[in-house]
């Protein structure tokens, strides 16, 4: 397997995840997208670092990264539920 499919790979993995945690119509509220910006960012930074050097380290900052990604789109998930329980905001649902 070249690298390049094992990175299509990993992002499907990820993709999955956050599927897992990300409750359905969160796309289409706008701070959810805030608040996984910079975890993804990052997580795109380390998958480059990781197709530049695959190494131990590399592969380690970019489960951390993955890690960080899917915690993000569980607290947004938890964030839009709140929002949606009529906290004071219309959220698409």
């Amino acid at each position: 397997m070249t690298r390049r499919e094992r990175e299509r790979l990993i992002c499907q993995r990820v993709t999955r995840r956050i599927g897992e945690v990300a409750p359905e119509g969160i796309g289409r509220w706008d701070p959810a997208w805030e608040i996984v910006a910079p975890p993804s960012d990052a997580f795109l930074d380390v998958l480059d670092a990781w197709l530049n050097d695959d190494s131990p380290d590399t592969r380690a900052a970019l489960q951390a990264a993955a890690d960080d990604l899917v915690r993000a789109w569980r607290e947004a998930g938890r964030r839009y539920q709140e929002a949606r329980q009529g906290q004071g905001r219309e959220v698409p649902a």
